[in-house]
């Protein structure tokens, strides 16, 4: 990123001297948002796989004596911490904090926003913004490019790749993930070699699918056993598997529908294939009991000690707490055995918990970078010995923090002798070994429970369902 200071050989275009204004209409909850945009003369650079744009005549805002933040219950446990960082190291910023309900959150950041005002920066959960591309592309973020290319102290290195190239949109960086969790599949040794599985067999995209059908297939009659867990709900099976499927819906760099039909019905079959019903299930009754039973054999770890399950497919990384599967897997003197779910390109797709940003109209955007780097830092992203991460959902963005984190929420079992260093290790590389991330808009999310839902019940047809959902998504992003 400090493309000014590297050679002319990393440059791989010319600069480019564009000067248009974009006049973009878009719709923000139930605001309609126009707002036009000036693009300055630009640097094109490749890193990595992608191609990062910053802004050739950008200046650094002067500094000033002020900072503006907008607070709600679920985000003081990280920005608290970080503000008495700031206030430390920049005691003569005015830091003023307007503490908000959760509903007062999210209307005034998608209200204020559109019309110029609005916090210096933006810490986030993603389900706060309706669907968060639709509002990077609207200009109303600044792009944070230009602060990494002229900020020697911040390398982009220092963090998941996957995970923190995930706010970028047509080369602008518009957001900045600071946490994030991916799908974590738990089985042990012992069932790997009752079934006859390896995980060569698993760990493909195609090769889980199939593992996991075979193994329902071979224990169709017994109704004690299931591949995954199964709750018996279409919608807790399809939110498993979206966002972490690393199945494309809208295109958004060219604003346009993109689904790869294939795998998607794929996934769709095999949904359907895994949800076992029988007579038993058609009251309310007789299924919340089989859920509240499964609830508890997963919290306990008797699904896996009593081979119910091939895996125990409950357990995201958020707080690690896959970890504590592990544990007490061991206390059953069973060899524990962890995996990430493969996405379609046999990798691994992270879901962006919490972002942040900072609004283009911020008049304080020098002490909103700060604050910024301060909730990427090891002190946040990692906490000390005492606190562990003041991060409160997921994995650190930071590679640094991960074991770091690991090992401050986990000491008494690396005292145990429960785990070894040579395990975080192991495991901090599995969790970070992410090639992308998304941030699934809630709206898609209901297009596909309201249109693929009677797919999966038997009352609709896969290809009129998929129409009527690619004929949803189009109408949405236009």
């Amino acid at each position: 990123m400090k493309t000014r200071k590297q050679s002319a050989t990393r440059i791989i275009a010319a600069i480019i001297l564009i000067s248009i204004v974009i006049t973009l209409s878009v719709t923000l909850q139930s605001c309609e948002i126009s707002i036009e945009s000036e693009v300055e003369t630009q640097n094109i650079e490749e890193e990595g796989d992608g191609i990062l744009q910053f802004d050739e005549n950008f200046v650094m805002q002067d500094p000033t004596d002020r900072l503006v933040l907008y607070t709600w219950s679920m985000n003081i446990f990280t920005l608290t911490p970080a503000i008495n960082i700031f206030r430390a190291k920049y005691p003569y910023v005015e830091v003023e904090i307007i503490h908000l309900s959760n509903e007062e959150y999210a209307m005034r950041l998608t209200t204020e926003l559109a019309a110029g005002g609005g916090p210096d920066l933006i810490f986030a959960h993603q389900s706060q913004f309706p669907d968060i591309f639709k509002t990077m592309s609207t200009g109303i973020f600044a792009n944070l490019n230009n602060f990494i290319a002229n900020d020697d102290e911040f390398n982009l290195y220092d963090y998941v790749q996957g995970v923190i190239n995930g706010g970028i949109l047509r080369g602008r960086r518009y957001i900045m993930p600071i946490e994030y969790s991916i799908p974590i599949l738990t089985t042990t040794q012992e069932i790997l070699d009752a079934e006859g599985i390896t995980p060569r067999d698993f760990n493909t995209f195609d090769g889980f699918l199939r593992t996991v059908n075979q193994f329902n297939e071979r224990h169709r009659y017994n109704p004690d056993k299931s591949a995954l867990i199964n709750w018996h709900s279409h919608f807790a099976n399809l939110n498993y598997f979206f966002p972490y499927s690393g199945i494309s819906f809208i295109d958004y760099n060219a604003n346009r529908v993109a689904i790869d039909e294939a795998r998607f019905k794929n996934i769709m079959d095999f949904v359907k294939a895994i949800d076992i019903r029988d007579e038993n299930m058609d009251s309310p009754q007789a299924m919340g009991a089989v859920v509240a039973a499964n609830f508890e054999m997963a919290n306990s770890g008797a699904g896996l000690r009593d081979q119910h399950w091939l895996f125990n497919n409950n357990h995201t990384a958020i707080n690690l707490s896959f970890l504590i599967e592990r544990v007490r897997l061991d206390r059953y003197n069973l060899t524990p055995l962890m995996f990430t779910l493969p996405n379609i390109n046999n990798g691994m797709t992270a879901d962006i918990l919490h972002f942040a940003a900072i609004p283009q109209a911020s008049p304080n955007q020098i002490n909103a970078w700060n604050l910024l780097k301060i909730l990427l830092s090891d002190e946040i992203q990692a906490g000390s010995a005492d606190t562990g991460s003041y991060l409160r959902l997921g994995i650190p963005v930071r590679k640094n923090a991960v074991s770091l984190t690991m090992r401050s929420n986990f000491a008494g079992a690396l005292n145990d002798g429960l785990i070894d260093e040579e395990t975080i290790y192991r495991y901090a590389e599995m969790i970070m070994n992410v090639d992308s991330a998304q941030m699934m808009p809630r709206a898609i999310t209901q297009f596909i429970l309201d249109e693929m839902i009677p797919y999966l019940d038997g009352t609709r047809s896969f290809d009129d369902a998929f129409a009527r959902l690619v004929s949803r998504l189009e109408i949405y992003v236009n």
